[in-house]
């Protein structure tokens, strides 16, 4: 099967609340573009200009454009729900790579930096791992919140250490 990939067709995107924050989801034509968190809807929509630079961003004309997405998304975030929606990742093939061995960390465990390079026969590939982290649009989806730094800290994340610290916890339940 063909893997999405993002087109350059406008990216639609909506936003909804949660106890997390902002929650902010956009698509391509295709397939989820981006799924962030932020601490209000400005800012999420500041944070899909950036990673999308010179792309249209148009905002969903209904909820209803995003519901699946977004119901699929909350089940998750709220009780530990599954996530398979279609990805349209851009990256690197090790980026894609790097991505693919988070997507299999299980749903309530964690992995160093240092482990995921490892893993993936790269041990020295520590920073690039980090790296890839810090690029990935599809939070969640990819979920990055899952890799720790060094000895299990609790290090940066994209979305602010203490939602990590929330999503993790969340996870664990």
């Amino acid at each position: 099967m063909p893997r999405p990939t993002l087109s350059l067709s406008p990216i639609t995107y909506t936003t909804a609340e949660h106890a997390l924050g902002t929650v902010l989801i956009a698509t391509s034509s295709t397939a989820l573009a981006a799924i962030a968190l932020a601490d209000t809807p400005a800012q999420a929509l500041a944070d899909l200009k950036t990673s999308f630079p010179g792309r249209r961003l148009v905002p969903a004309k209904t909820a209803a454009a995003h519901e699946t997405h977004h119901d699929a998304i909350t089940a998750h975030l709220d009780a530990g729900a599954p996530l398979s929606l279609p990805k349209g990742l851009e990256g690197t093939p090790f980026q894609r790579a790097v991505w693919a061995a988070i997507a299999a960390i299980p749903h309530g465990e964690t992995r160093t930096y240092a482990q995921l390079a490892t893993s993936m026969g790269r041990p020295n590939a520590t920073r690039a791992v980090a790296r890839a982290c810090a690029t990935n649009r599809l939070a969640l989806v990819i979920p990055c919140h899952r890799v720790l730094g060094a000895g299990g800290k609790m290090t940066g994340y994209r979305w602010g250490v203490e939602r990590k610290r929330a999503l993790l916890n969340n996870e664990q339940r």
